[in-house]
């Protein structure tokens, strides 16, 4: 796995305790080997706690722990992106006891997720089918409907007609009428 220049300064700053640019620059230049050798280890040793976006900038990420170490890791060209310690500054067994206590609560976290986006998966997809039942019974009531209005437009054709019929049954009585009458109309 490739380490980003920002994760091998990290690795000098916060774990080798170098403080400024230069010391960084100069143990990072001296020890690329086993600064990218000890951060692909804490990958490979630590534990993927987490995979997808983060809230603060939207990018997918793996998250990696090892101890009291947190590795982030960008999936898609994997490169290690930054690294860093969780440090509460009360000492280690502290910070072992709190990353112990928030391994269970994620664990917990992670089943309910797990449960809950089984049972919505199953709602989704009732959700899904009833949708496209609907749209099975839209496409029918659009069909039915055009036939309807098509019989319309041929009832009111034949309407058309039959009052033509009408009109030219009721013109001969008229006709019949005025002849009777001695009157022709025209």
């Amino acid at each position: 796995m490739q380490v980003s220049d920002h994760a091998q300064r990290r690795y000098a700053e916060r774990i080798m305790d170098r403080d400024t640019k230069a010391d960084v620059a100069v143990y990072v230049s001296a020890n690329k080997d086993k600064i990218n050798n000890d951060i692909n280890k804490m990958v490979e040793y630590g534990t993927l706690i987490y995979s997808g976006k983060m809230e603060k900038n939207n990018n997918v990420v793996n998250v990696y722990i090892k101890d009291t170490w947190i590795v982030l890791v960008d999936p898609g060209s994997k490169r290690v992106i930054t690294l860093y310690s969780i440090d509460l500054g009360v000492g280690s067994l502290f910070n072992e006891e709190y990353i112990g206590r928030l391994m269970h609560k994620l664990e917990s976290a992670k089943a309910d997720y797990e449960a809950k986006n089984a049972e919505l998966q199953e709602l989704i997809q009732e959700l899904r089918e009833q949708q496209e039942e609907n749209k099975e019974k839209i496409t029918e009531y659009r069909r039915l409907a055009n036939e309807l209005e098509k019989a319309n437009e041929n009832i009111v054709n034949v309407i058309s007609d039959y009052e033509v019929q009408r009109y030219v049954a009721e013109a001969e009585v008229r006709d019949i009428v005025e002849t009777l009458i001695g009157k022709k109309v025209k």
